[in-house]
């Protein structure tokens, strides 16, 4: 490998990268478009598929005990829970801003009666300095759905009603 002349294919690679993301992604003929093969919900009518999904009110009214429901409904595919059925059964990360993964585990445990095999991740940063150890362990762990709790809290100090944390979270949810 003494041999490779690197500085050009590096500079050829960046090169490349750069043109990538000026480009974008292309425009797209909807007329050709085929219908959706995937469904919407992956909870219907609380958690979307493939869209953000966002549970909101003030403090202290159980989000989190909801969010929990919804994570052992979809880890285990059970119907019982919350009387919904999940599109399928998938494997779900818990990333949290507000509790530790003790709380978490007890309250799936009191809901489902056995631990469902849901991931967990203690977030302390906003979810936008956090994304690279959240991508890794996406990757790692297979992660098909994401439950955030909470969205204020991964903004990191943005206050969540301003444009600012709604442009940030979205972008990074978006990339996630």
């Amino acid at each position: 490998t003494k041999d490779i002349a690197w500085a050009p294919l590096l500079q050829r690679a960046f090169s490349m990268a750069v043109e990538a993301h000026r480009a974008g992604e292309p425009a797209i003929a909807l007329a050709g478009l085929p219908r959706r093969i995937t469904p919407l919900w992956a909870l219907e009518p609380l958690a979307l598929n493939s869209l953000l999904s966002i549970v909101f009110s003030r403090p202290g009214v159980a989000k989190t005990w909801l969010l929990c429901a919804i994570a052992a409904t979809l880890a285990t595919g059970r119907s019982d829970i919350l009387g919904l059925a999940p599109a399928r059964a998938m494997r779900v990360l818990f990333l949290d801003w507000e509790q530790d993964e003790h709380i978490i585990r007890d309250r799936l445990e009191q809901i489902a009666g056995d631990v469902p095999d849901v991931r967990y991740l203690g977030c302390r940063g906003a979810i936008w300095d956090e994304i690279d150890r959240i991508e890794r362990v996406i990757s790692e762990e297979r992660i098909e759905y994401l439950l955030v709790d909470s969205v204020g809290m991964a903004c990191g100090g943005v206050p969540p009603e301003t444009s600012e944390a709604a442009l940030r979270f979205g972008s990074t949810w978006r990339r996630i």
